[in-house]
């Protein structure tokens, strides 16, 4: 029974995508809006963690005496 519901999950998840883009486009926003405003804040994302990664997590463990 466990394997049914996960299958669902599974197939909602895969759904959820197109769902959304044809909502928005409905909606009367361009997929290719949608596109760059989801490319932009990934740009954001990855420039966050690229930060965090090599300043402020380096920073926290020299405070904390490690490494």
């Amino acid at each position: 029974m466990s394997s049914h519901s996960e299958g669902i999950g599974a197939a909602g998840a895969k759904l959820a995508p197109p769902l959304a883009v044809g909502g928005t486009t409905l909606a009367g926003i361009p997929l290719s809006d949608i596109v760059l405003a989801l490319t932009g804040l990934y740009a954001v994302l990855q420039i966050g963690f690229l930060l965090y990664d090599r300043l402020w997590k380096p920073r926290k463990e020299k405070k904390n005496g490690r490494k």
